[in-house]
């Protein structure tokens, strides 16, 4: 009796054939492996088993990594950069401004995601309160599309940033210190959910200090209403000629002036 251990390996060119009135194989641990390029046949007297083909194992492809890389920008080509405050990008109410994501490859062109919109909340200390979702009582939603970008896969979300937000960053500072909002998205892609709360946009109420708007809708009074720093209305006066010209212009400062009668309406207004 021939015992043989450790790692045994034949490779036989021509023919070998063994014959004995019994022969036994066996592998005290792991498996027991016959390869052929064609086929393994074995014959009993009373018969026998044949196996199939050797196949070769392709090597399974390494799955890649799904990455997301952001930014924002002031147009919709992602080429520029918007200014920043001491920490983070900013923007202010009434300006649009748009979220840049480049995506790994292997997520198709024109794969349809859909983002929300957060504002993430800074407190002064622990509070059961969540970051915001609701501006000015309303969710923000996005679909956007993946497209290709020199060479890249990229999203692209426009946000027009609405002057009635102004009310979220006052209730903002309430809670934190904060005088902006932190916005961020959130999204779900194949089941796994993914946020960019490390590329945070500052938003800070609008620049524009002057609101106007007509006095009247009238298409023959085409003047704003404006008003002065202490609430004295400027009127303005027009005489057009009959082609529309203006043939004169005048403006007229009014201002109210109360007369009191007894003591008791006095009191009223204070």
């Amino acid at each position: 009796m021939i015992e043989e251990s450790g790692n045994i390996i034949r490779n036989i060119f021509g023919t070998s054939y063994k014959e004995a009135e019994s022969i036994t194989i066996s592998a005290s641990e792991g498996p027991l492996n016959f390869k052929s390029p064609k086929e393994i046949t074995f014959h009993g007297k009373n018969g026998g088993k044949k196996f199939g083909d050797y196949v070769v194992k392709e090597e399974e492809e390494e799955e890649q990594e799904i990455t997301f890389s952001a930014w924002w920008s002031p147009d919709y080509e992602g080429t520029r950069n918007l200014e920043r405050d001491s920490i983070n990008p900013k923007a202010y109410l009434e300006e649009t401004v748009y979220f840049q994501l480049n995506v790994s490859n292997q997520i198709p062109l024109g794969t349809n995601i859909t983002f929300q919109l957060w504002d993430k909340d800074t407190l002064f200390k622990p509070s059961p309160n969540f970051d915001d979702n609701k501006f000015d009582g309303q969710k923000v939603f996005r679909d956007a599309v993946v497209r290709e970008v020199n060479g890249k896969h990229r999203i692209t979300i426009e946000l027009f940033l609405s002057p009635k937000w102004y009310n979220d960053i006052i209730k903002d500072k309430k809670l934190s210190y904060n005088i902006h909002l932190e916005f961020y998205w959130t999204w779900k892609y194949y089941n796994q959910k993914w946020n960019s709360v490390n590329n945070l946009l500052h938003v800070y109420p609008s620049k524009t200090t002057l609101f106007i708007k007509p006095a009247i809708n009238d298409h023959r009074y085409g003047l704003p209403e404006i008003y002065s720093n202490n609430g004295a209305i400027i009127l303005y006066a027009i005489e057009k000629m009959p082609d529309g010209t203006v043939k004169k212009f005048s403006m007229i400062k009014l201002r109210t002036i109360t007369t009191f009668r007894f003591q008791a309406d006095i009191n009223k207004f204070m």
